[in-house]
């Protein structure tokens, strides 16, 4: 292959990858839809969603967290699902953990907002 279907890549002796441009391409999209499926199967396992459901919970709320209005990224390890009573929520990490920190106590979270007052 000529040289020009290799990247450049100064950290190696010849300064170009070792994968062509396309295995190179190849490889991170196995890589994307194996990350996919992983997360498909989490949904299925931990929360008994389909990737469906999932993807209208995040239209839903308008691809944002229902708390921060921060972005939320599909299939990403910064979206967090939370069963809140009966209902499932996309929230981000940050969220995501002061509702951990407060175990969906009603009381401990009211308090905490008493005390920030």
């Amino acid at each position: 292959m000529p040289l020009a279907a290799f990247g450049v890549n100064r950290s190696t002796p010849s300064g170009r990858q070792d994968y062509c441009k396309t295995c190179y391409a190849t490889r991170d999209k196995d890589k994307f839809w194996a990350t996919v499926h992983r997360y498909e199967q989490i949904l299925h396992d931990e929360y008994s969603m389909t990737p469906g459901e999932y993807l209208d919970l995040w239209r839903q709320q308008r691809k944002q967290c229902p708390i921060c209005d921060a972005p939320l990224i599909l299939y990403s390890r910064n979206t967090r699902i939370r069963i809140i009573g009966t209902a499932k929520r996309l929230l981000c990490v940050r969220c995501d953990r002061g509702m951990s920190g407060f175990n969906n106590d009603l009381k401990r979270l009211e308090r905490a907002v008493e005390l920030l007052r």
